[in-house]
């Protein structure tokens, strides 16, 4: 089957007519499960469409996803190297950004299918990525967090535990370098509580909205690297405070992101960074002074969901008790005993103040709050 018979195949599935778009749909499936498809799809990426490009990389995914072992062993490397060569191909090509995304899934598909080896020279590679001097654009950092994020789920996504458990043990090392890049997404954008975007030669509102989101879920899927296979979270809140500051303090300043998207992120990895599954920190009262800190932010930023304009302000105002809530979970009589401290003390009267001010959505999330303190 040569490639330009699917590419003609692929351009009857975007043409106008129902009968040909029938049939060339049950072509591609079929021909998507041979060997060929593997080279065509490889083929497809070079054809000047982007179209076409996305299909070319959308079927590679496929293949590594449910046919990794049809592919030789001895064609493995090869077949790595070419989608990392047209990914650099890809990458600054004017509408090519959604095929280049979908490359840095089969490259991480691929990468966690082979030896974790090949899965931490990955890592490296998008470390790369982001510290290039083309990814001052942000498109370039898009991708690097785009390929970190996949390298983790597809880890939690191994078809064994021992498989999976080899893919742990060789990337948890690279933790704190991958959660930097995350980290300096939040250095390079101006975070206000409302979203804001403050530095104005780096792009659009939209875009840095886009990059926060973006930074947020890489950061929390490696922070759950493991976590399938009951080894839960990796990092504990001081370790991670101690660690990559900025980048736990950018996600509290987005629980009030004008983007919903952005928020619901930040809100989820808060969580997340609060929740037992690590080992504590050896250092000791780290991590009681990490939840503090973390009191002590919800505290500030939650004052904006009970000032005058707190109706505009009902999703900080739920965030902040989800965040609460994780913190309470985690020990309450830390958060609510006669001798806990200052900012923990001042939480639970915001979180009071917020259960008062708003409607019902807010006080089911602060009756939470209440619930996990009743056990003091």
């Amino acid at each position: 089957m040569s490639t330009s018979e699917v590419h003609a195949a692929i351009q009857a599935l975007y043409g106008q007519n129902a009968e040909q778009q029938k049939a060339a749909n049950a072509f591609l499936v079929q021909f998507a499960s041979t060997p060929a498809a593997w080279e065509t799809a490889l083929a497809l990426l070079g054809v000047a469409d982007p179209a076409v490009q996305y299909f070319g990389a959308n079927m590679l995914y496929g293949k590594c996803k449910s046919d990794w072992a049809t592919l030789p062993e001895a064609h493995r490397a090869q077949f790595c190297e070419a989608v990392g060569t047209h990914l650099s191909q890809l990458a600054n090509a004017p509408g090519s950004s959604l095929a280049a995304r979908r490359l840095c899934l089969v490259m991480a598909a691929a990468a966690t299918r082979a030896v974790p080896a090949r899965a931490f020279e990955l890592v490296d590679r998008a470390l790369a990525l982001a510290a290039a001097p083309s990814s001052a654009a942000p498109a370039g950092v898009t991708l690097a967090l785009e390929m970190q994020a996949a390298i983790a789920e597809e880890t939690n996504d191994a078809a064994s535990a021992a498989e999976r458990q080899a893919l742990v043990d060789a990337l948890v090392p690279r933790l704190t370098d991958v959660l930097g890049t995350a980290e300096r997404v939040f250095e390079r954008c101006s975070v206000s509580p409302s979203g804001g975007a403050g530095d104005s030669n780096a792009g659009s509102a939209a875009t840095f909205e886009s990059l926060r989101a973006a930074a947020l879920h890489a950061a929390l899927a490696w922070l759950r690297l493991g976590e399938r296979g009951g080894g839960g979270i990796v990092l504990s809140p001081g370790q991670l405070a101690s660690s990559r500051g900025g980048l736990l303090r950018g996600a509290l300043a987005c629980l009030g992101a004008d983007d919903a998207a952005t928020a619901d992120a930040a809100t989820e990895f808060c969580v997340a960074a609060l929740a037992y599954g690590a080992p504590p920190s050896p250092v000791p009262g780290e991590d009681d002074s990490a939840v503090v800190g973390v009191a002590a932010a919800l505290v500030a930023s939650g004052q904006a969901a009970v000032g005058p304009d707190a109706e505009d302000r009902e999703d900080l105002a739920r965030n902040v008790c989800k965040v609460a809530t994780a913190m309470a979970e985690r020990d309450a009589t830390f958060i609510a005993s006669a001798s806990a401290p200052e900012a923990c003390l001042a939480l639970t009267s915001l979180v009071l103040s917020l259960a008062e001010t708003h409607a019902r959505a807010v006080m089911e999330h602060s009756a939470d709050y209440f619930l996990m303190l009743n056990t003091v």
